[in-house]
């Protein structure tokens, strides 16, 4: 049985940038804009009990694929959670409700841990 880490982001955009010419200091004007869910590892049962610290390492050792912080763009990582075969993330679950196809809404990335 495979047991997914999920991470799931949180997205801002900085729409003081729109105007901005380059020049000086970028305007600040912040709107939050949604978020991914990313599939950092997908685990065994014994992995997946190997405890919190294991499963924050995998995390953080994909952080570099999840996050982004520049003068139009944010993207942080708000936490991380172990879905077991069959459990439906939020967004793949109104995927799902609605008739299309859940497994197009998470990302996959490539864990170097």
């Amino acid at each position: 049985m495979a047991i997914r880490l999920i991470a799931t982001t949180q997205v801002h955009e900085n729409y003081g940038s729109h105007d901005w010419n380059g020049e000086g200091e970028c305007p600040q004007y912040w709107k939050a804009k949604g978020g991914q869910d990313y599939l950092v590892a997908e685990l065994s049962v014994e992995d997946a009990s190997k405890g919190e610290a294991y499963l924050q390492g995998l995390v953080d050792a994909s952080l570099s694929q999840m996050e982004s912080n520049n003068d139009y763009w944010r993207e942080y990582v708000l936490g991380w959670e172990l879905f077991p075969e069959g459990k439906l993330t939020y967004m793949e679950g109104l995927y799902a409700d609605h008739g299309d196809d859940p497994s197009r809404v998470v990302q996959a990335l490539e864990v170097t841990a």
